[in-house]
């Protein structure tokens, strides 16, 4: 009786194996656009109309579908530089977009904003007729003050890189 019920139950699963394989094999996968590398030329149109491509990156960030990417994106627009600042580069058979930003951004945040704007980037060069280059986007942060270290009695303290020698009362450093 015990392997009566094993045998069902293998009849059973294989024959619902069966419709599940063939359903897949049905469907052909979607294959992503092949990424191209850009000609110094082809870059030099695209760079040529950099101020449109902004324009037109500046109004996707607000329609986006993703409900994650859109979240992302508004935090960083608050962020970003005013598009005139913006640089873009032809590097490595591709583009290269550095967005200077008001203020430090979280390790993630920063890695994430970078990808997602990246992908609306090369999507819009897509669709103006630039074919599918690879682009990159650097969010460049501003720089933190450089530190040095000054003398104390007994501590260590530190004061800004280029301060005078003696400037500070007790400090007689050279």
């Amino acid at each position: 009786m015990h392997l009566r019920r094993i045998a069902a139950c293998l009849v059973l699963a294989s024959s619902l194996v069966s419709p599940c394989l063939a359903a897949d094999e049905e469907v052909a996968p979607v294959r992503p656009m092949r990424v191209e590398p850009l000609t110094r030329g082809r870059a030099a149109q695209i760079l040529a109309d950099t101020d449109t491509i902004a324009e037109d990156l500046l109004k996707q960030m607000k329609n986006l579908r993703n409900p994650a990417e859109a979240a992302l994106v508004d935090d960083l627009s608050a962020v970003l530089s005013h598009s005139s600042e913006w640089e873009w580069y032809s590097r490595d058979h591709g583009i290269l977009l550095a967005i200077p930003v008001k203020e430090r951004l979280g390790l993630l945040a920063s890695y994430d904003g970078e990808k997602v704007l990246a992908d609306v980037v090369r999507r819009l060069i897509n669709q103006k007729g630039g074919g599918n280059p690879p682009v990159q986007v650097v969010l460049i942060e501003p720089e933190l003050p450089t530190m040095t270290r000054g003398c104390g009695v007994g501590r260590a303290t530190w004061y800004p890189a280029g301060t005078p020698v003696g400037t500070f009362a007790g400090c007689n450093c050279r």
